[in-house]
């Protein structure tokens, strides 16, 4: 069994260190929300339950397996990831 991620860990690494264990619908969230942070990053459990095709109870449940306290606790490491590529971006074009 892996160990559980570092708090500091982004969720980019805590879903590959979980992705391995993941029942086929939590996979299934963890790829829409992967391929689509920057989206994510502003919904809702309903709207992302919805998106992914899943239940909302697999949306609630997610957070808490990547060692997320709740739901917005995860989205808002999502929300910092998205500050952190919108930053690059800037940093690039000056």
């Amino acid at each position: 069994m892996k160990s559980a991620p570092k708090p500091e860990a982004d969720f980019h690494s805590r879903l590959a260190a979980a992705q391995p264990g993941l029942s086929p619908r939590m996979a299934r969230l963890a790829d829409v929300v992967s391929r689509q942070y920057v989206r994510a990053a502003l919904m809702s459990t309903r709207e992302l339950a919805r998106l992914a095709d899943v239940s909302l109870a697999t949306v609630v449940r997610f957070p808490r397996l990547l060692g997320y306290r709740d739901f917005d606790a995860f989205r808002w490491s999502i929300q910092d990831r998205v500050n952190v590529s919108l930053n690059g971006v800037e940093r690039l074009k000056k």
